[in-house]
């Protein structure tokens, strides 16, 4: 097949980048090398990661929002056509499916749409409208989580989902060398920003420290909470707490490898990777119980579930996995193991089932 995959956004070679980027780059590879023609369509940018596929960048005007969106959308459009493939694969329900479905009309071939986080977020009216456009006209619509699919129907009742969850680098994560356990060390990845909750986390960790001194919190990221977290830390009195910015996907790892247990403490996800990342590293996860994680963290099996925004049930979950070592060591078994199932080559054998099936109805209605 000749598979095209749009994405308005794309790794650059070496940097720590979000879910969808690392997505796009995951699923575009494994295609690749189960020997279909793939292309992936991005905006133009230095230094993109390219690994048996064929990369097209792309112009856009980055200033207002809504020209962003709309110069994207007409140069993949344009793109589209140039390359003509059997079927288009959309990363998100925002400008590049808009792409997606233009094209599709024009071609005459089927559009599937991955879904993830940003239909819980239809804040505008021409959102939700152009939401409810883009499902309307996929041919399919790719949910990662059930909860994620309830909320793509009561947005537009006649939408086929196939739910496909967020992929995990099971072999780099699972592999990658330990340098040694530090003890009772406590990690969070992700941006800190108001959705992820990490002023809760801090709270707790207070509580944390008075019962274990040597305790650590590790936070790796950035955002625009940044220095606000930062005053926090230091208001709680907090003493083994580190900000460590920004870092690489090798760096991310071999924290994952040393700590002793992932908190997501977040009040809005879809489908955070960060948490299939930790449990291919064999990392314990505390997280809160919302949307479609308890879908992925059964409480008490392979991590804990918590409220949002309940420091001292938080606290108590971390203390309890960091003074119990072997409910540590069964939920690191357990996390391994199921982690196997978001592996990127079992997800794109997922992918690839689907984009088959819909190929081979548009063949069967041409010949009718």
């Amino acid at each position: 097949m000749r598979i095209v995959i749009l994405s308005s956004r794309f790794p650059k070679r070496g940097k720590f980048v979000g879910g969808a980027e690392i997505s796009a780059l995951n699923v575009a590879r494994g295609m690749a090398e189960k020997k279909h023609e793939v292309y992936v369509v991005t905006r133009r940018q230095q230094n993109l990661e390219k690994d048996g596929f064929k990369l097209r960048e792309i112009n856009f005007i980055s200033k207002p929002t809504p020209i962003r969106y709309l110069s994207t959308a007409f140069f993949m459009v344009r793109e589209l056509l140039k390359i003509r493939p059997d079927v288009i694969y959309c990363q998100t329900l925002l400008s590049e499916s808009f792409a997606g479905i233009m094209a599709g009309k024009l071609l005459r071939i089927p559009v599937a749409v991955r879904a993830v986080g940003e239909i819980y977020v239809r804040t505008s009216f021409f959102q939700r409208l152009m939401f409810k456009v883009i499902i309307r006209n996929s041919a399919v619509v790719m949910p990662l989580t059930r909860h994620m699919a309830s909320a793509i129907h009561s947005c537009c009742k006649s939408a086929k989902c196939e739910i496909v969850p967020e992929g995990v680098d099971y072999g780099f994560f699972r592999k990658y060398p330990e340098k040694g356990k530090r003890p009772d060390s406590v990690l969070f990845v992700g941006s800190l920003t108001l959705l992820k909750s990490v002023d809760t986390l801090l709270e707790a960790f207070k509580t944390v420290e008075k019962e274990l001194p040597k305790a650590t919190l590790t936070l790796i990221g950035d955002g625009d909470k940044s220095e606000e977290l930062k005053k926090l830390s230091k208001k709680l009195g907090l003493k083994r707490v580190y900000f460590m910015g920004s870092k690489t996907r090798d760096d991310v790892a071999g924290y994952m490898k040393s700590s002793s247990l992932l908190v997501l403490p977040s009040v809005s996800e879809g489908f955070p990777l960060v948490i299939t990342e930790a449990m291919a590293s064999g990392l314990p996860v505390i997280a809160t119980r919302i949307r479609g994680i308890p879908e992925i963290i059964e409480d008490g099996r392979n991590g804990y579930l918590v409220e949002p925004k309940k420091p001292e049930e938080l606290a108590e979950k971390i203390i309890f996995l960091l003074k119990h070592k072997e409910a540590r060591k069964k939920m690191s078994l357990n996390n391994t193991e199921k982690s196997k199932k978001f592996d990127w080559d079992v997800i794109a054998d997922k992918l690839l089932e689907v984009f088959e099936g819909l190929v081979n109805n548009v063949k069967k209605n041409f010949k009718k």
